[in-house]
């Protein structure tokens, strides 16, 4: 018997959040380690590595919720 379509979407929605998640935390700490080697740069770096790691760890969260 194939799943209901919504549960589909539902499966298929999760698995894109799960990879743009994923995406935006390596982003995130490719900033936090450029930050350590760029002096002139560090704070921006550090800002959009911490701004990227909290949307990343945002998206996990709402990735989870979606795969009950």
């Amino acid at each position: 018997m194939a799943p209901k379509p919504s549960l589909r979407i539902k499966q298929k929605g999760s698995r894109v959040i799960t990879a743009l998640s994923l995406s935006i935390l390596i982003a995130g700490g490719s900033f936090a380690y450029a930050s350590t080697r760029v002096a002139a740069r560090a704070a921006i770096y550090e800002t959009w590595g911490g701004s990227l790691m909290i949307v990343g760890l945002s998206l996990a969260g709402v990735g989870l919720t979606l795969f009950r």
